[in-house]
Order: C-alpha cells, then sequence, then structure tokens
C-alpha cells in the first residue's frame, strides 16, 4: 500500500540494515535503519512521506517492591531477591473476588461467543502446567522483533513477567495446580502470545505494534499490555485507533512511578489504563495517577504462573492490567453482539467506586467489576448499558475521565506527556498513509 513502487524502492534503498526490515501491513508501517540525520532530512522532503516520528522506547520499567503487610498469613520461601514464590495445592488469589470473576465461574460455560485475549510482553513459558499450552489449547504466538536487537520466540519468556501476566488472565482452574485466573477454563477462550519486549523486557514502538498486528491476524478480541513509555507519538496512536475500528478492546498498565505523568500506549484515547490497588481496595503508592486513568485492578503482591514450573508474587499496574483485560473478555464473551466500546463502557459504569465520590484521577471510574458488568447487561442490553453503536467505533473512544458516557464527570486536568528528545524516527506515505519506523544507526 505504498504510493508507488519508486518510493517502495527509495526506503529500501536508504535502509542501512535491510535484513531487519520490518513491514507492518495491518497499520501500513515501516522500521528501518539509516546511517545519518542527512538521510532522514532526505526522506523527510520526500514528497510521499507525510511524517517523521520517533520510533520510541517502551518496556516494563522498574518493578514495584512487594508490600511484606499485603503477604498472607501462609509461609512464603522468599528467594535471594526478595521475591516470593512456591507451588502450593491449587489457591484462588485475592483479586479473583476482588474483581468478581469467580462469580462468574459457573456462568462460563453459558457464554455465546469465544473472546480471545492477546498477551503482548516479554513471551510466555508455553507447556507450564497451570497454563493453556499450544498442543492442547490451540495456544498461538507472534515472536518478536526489534531493530536494535533480536528479541526470540513467543513461547521462550526469559524475563517471566509475560508467563506471570498471562497467569493472572488464565491460569488454568481445577486442576489441583498453582494459582487460578480470571478466565480459569483453557476450552473457553484461546490465547495468543506477542513477544512485544525481550527478555530484558525492553522494547519500541516497532516492536509492540509488530507483535499486536500479530494478535488481530491470530484473531484475538481483547489486548493486554502490561508495559509502557514516557513519550508520546500521534503514529503510535493511530496504530491503535485502528486496531480499536477493528473492534478490539486494548487494555494497558498506567505505570509504575507513583507521579501524574502520562504513560503510553495507556494514555491514548482508545487504551483503557488501568491503575492498581491492593486487597483493601486502597490505591498502591507506585500507582499513575491522571486523567486518562478510567479502570483499578489488584496489582499488589499478585501470585501467579512464573517460568520454571514456578509460580511467583510481584507487584505493579502491570499486574492489574491483566485483571481488567480478562474481566473484560469473560463478560463480553456472554454479550458478543456488543462493540468493544459498548463493553468498555459498561465496564467504567458498573466499578466499584473508591477514593473520592465518582470518577477520580487515582482510581479512574473504580475498581473492575465482572458480575456487575454482567448483570447490567443481561439487564439493559448493550445500547442501553454501554451506549449506542459508533462508526467508525473510535468516535466513541474519549479514554480517561472523558470516557464518562453520561457526561455527569468534570475531568481535571492533570499528566505531563513527555516531548521528543531525538533518537529513532517514524514516517508515513503520504498517498497511502503508510508509517515508517527509522533509527539512527550508532556507529
Amino acid at each position: 500500500r505504498y504510493a508507488n513502487d519508486d518510493g517502495l524502492e527509495t526506503l529500501k534503498n536508504a535502509d542501512l540494515e535491510p535484513d531487519r526490515q520490518r513491514v507492518i501491513q495491518l497499520f501500513r508501517l515501516a522500521a528501518i535503519t539509516v546511517a545519518s540525520d542527512a538521510v532522514e532530512e532526505e526522506l523527510r522532503a520526500n514528497p510521499n512521506i507525510e511524517a517523521v516520528r520517533t520510533d520510541f522506547d517502551r518496556g516494563l520499567g522498574p518493578r514495584p517492591p512487594l508490600d511484606d503487610e499485603e503477604d498472607d498469613e501462609e509461609d512464603d520461601e522468599e528467594d535471594s531477591g526478595g521475591r516470593r514464590h512456591r507451588q502450593l495445592r491449587e489457591n484462588m488469589e485475592y483479586g479473583i473476588t476482588l474483581v468478581q470473576a469467580d462469580q462468574l465461574f459457573d456462568l462460563a460455560s453459558d457464554a455465546k461467543g469465544k473472546v480471545n485475549v492477546c498477551v503482548v510482553d516479554t513471551g510466555t513459558e508455553d507447556f507450564h502446567p497451570d497454563l493453556p499450552n499450544s498442543e492442547d489449547n490451540n495456544v498461538t504466538g507472534t515472536d518478536g522483533f526489534r531493530l536494535t536487537a533480536i528479541q526470540g520466540t513467543w513461547d521462550n519468556d526469559g524475563n517471566g513477567h509475560g508467563t506471570h501476566c498471562a497467569g493472572v488472565i488464565g491460569a488454568i482452574g481445577d486442576n489441583n495446580e498453582g494459582v487460578v485466573g480470571v478466565r480459569k477454563n483453557p476450552d473457553l477462550f484461546s490465547f495468543h502470545i506477542g513477544k512485544g519486549l525481550n527478555d530484558v523486557g525492553s522494547g519500541q514502538t516497532s516492536s509492540i505494534l509488530q507483535a499486536a498486528a500479530g494478535c488481530r491476524d491470530a484473531g484475538a478480541n481483547v489486548l493486554s499490555m502490561s508495559l509502557g513509555g514516557s513519550f508520546y507519538s500521534d503514529v503510535e496512536e493511530a496504530a491503535y485507533q485502528t486496531l480499536y475500528d477493528e473492534g478490539f478492546l486494548i487494555v494497558a498498565a498506567a505505570g509504575n512511578a507513583g507521579s501524574s505523568d502520562l504513560s503510553y500506549p495507556a494514555s491514548y484515547p482508545t487504551v483503557i489504563s488501568v491503575a492498581a490497588v491492593n486487597k483493601r481496595s486502597v490505591r498502591a503508592d507506585f500507582s499513575q495517577y491522571n486523567n486518562q486513568v478510567e479502570l483499578s485492578g489488584p496489582g499488589v503482591n499478585v501470585r501467579s504462573t512464573w517460568p520454571g514450573n514456578t509460580y511467583e508474587t510481584l507487584s505493579g499496574t502491570s499486574m492489574a492490567c491483566p485483571h481488567v483485560a480478562g474481566v473484560a473478555a469473560e463478560v463480553w464473551s456472554h454479550f458478543p453482539e456488543c462493540t468493544n466500546n459498548q463493553i468498555r463502557n459498561v465496564l467504567l459504569k458498573t466499578a466499584k467506586d473508591l477514593g473520592t465520590e465518582g470518577y477520580d484521577e487515582f482510581y479512574g471510574f473504580g475498581l473492575v467489576q465482572a458480575k456487575d458488568a454482567y448483570d447490567m447487561l443481561a439487564r439493559d442490553g448493550c445500547e442501553v448499558a454501554g451506549g449506542p453503536v459508533t462508526t467508525p467505533l473510535s468516535d466513541g473512544a474519549k479514554g480517561g475521565c472523558e470516557q464518562d458516557i453520561d457526561d455527569t464527570t468534570t475531568c481535571p486536568t492533570s499528566g505531563v506527556a513527555a516531548l521528543c528528545l531525538g533518537g529513532c524516527s517514524l514516517l508515513r506515505f503520504s498517498s497511502t498513509a503508510l508509517l515508517l519506523l527509522i533509527a539512527h544507526y550508532a556507529i
């Protein structure tokens, strides 16, 4: 979908490392490496190129410490890093009940549709005994891609973070093993795993979007991204809008800096930004707060699956995000006739209000509640509960505080969006809106 073949050839000839070039057709994106500012300026001046933007870093960021006051009364085995992990009889973690996921377990077999979830992260450990796998449960994946490093394969998680997030969503229930996920029956949904981050937990806009495109191609419906970065990109925003307009529901972590800074992709209008609370439904002090936060989920001392057939306890908005994504998918499976926007709006309307009455920057609209959302849709239907269908779907995506479809909220002004300070760049073809990611080559 280039303007012409000559334009494509120009880009190929400008690429210093053509063997690493990657075209992401869904978003009309390509990632290339250029040797100098002069080459970039030539591309900027090309009439077939619409814009130049940074290919920003995206990743996990610092891991918040565990909260010792949140530990349960059972004995934990602590490793040298201060994280606690153990493999016990099956245990239902506090987050499952806090978001009412357990109240839908008995109704899961009545679901009308198979809403599939994609986790874009560091990959996952295939054949963990407490997770769906590629052989028995048709788990699929998209291998990693990055200009500056080889990401690895989706089924090899050298970090652990992706395996942990996948377990929050879909750890198998009733198997006398480990923990239980929000969606505990692997026969009623499918996973697609996108390795958007490498084994140290870092990636770029291009690697994340490559994985997201793989999610779409695999037929996923809900995208869970426990990752982020500081810099805004209009072409990245446009890519997530493309997914939203195709019917995706997109969920991302609000960030762990404990500040009012905006994190991306969570703070784009088409993405649900998720803050973290503890078992007492109190905001975690590391959870970022701003007017783009929409929902809260359990994110303090969350035990889940871990590579090596083990289990680990972590804290972060990274853990809150898959709780919300799992609830969204489970509720949607009962009402597949609803749009992504309608499901999103119902989750906000039925969230348990926390903190200041009504919307606030720390909790958004509140703690996501699976059964309450189910009950509202069962009673009122998609349009009454979730609002009219918009065309395109992104017309109904305002994001954060402004997502209030009842228009009863006065939105605070907050959040700091970081500006581009150089580095890599994105380019877009004008006539067909092809986006290109380019990176300066460091010699």
